[in-house]
């Protein structure tokens, strides 16, 4: 199974550098917080038998509590619903216009 498919960040670095031949692929990531704001980082390494390039991307989140969740769809002119199992059991916002 490759982890880099076309919606894969860095999919077109990894195909220009790498080519399409290439052997081995990871993916690490590791997520920290500081107040308010989550930075995830992830690394992408990809191997031939003659190459290896590694590629990494970061990105930063707001933390918000359940009450400013409801508050921003609210203030966006949505009705909100919320479940709270979601698809993954951390639970799902639904905004309805």
């Amino acid at each position: 199974m490759r982890l880099f498919d076309e919606s894969a960040p860095y999919y077109d670095a990894i195909y220009d550098a790498m080519g399409k031949d290439y052997e081995a692929e990871a993916r690490v990531g590791k997520s920290t917080a500081r107040g308010r704001i989550s930075t995830l980082e992830f690394w992408y390494i990809a191997a031939t038998s003659e190459h290896t390039k590694c590629f990494k991307e970061s990105a930063k989140f707001g933390l918000f509590n359940h009450a400013e969740y409801l508050a921003a769809f609210r203030s966006a002119g949505l009705k909100v619903v919320y479940y709270s199992k979601g698809l993954m059991g951390r639970g799902l916002y639904v905004g309805i216009k």
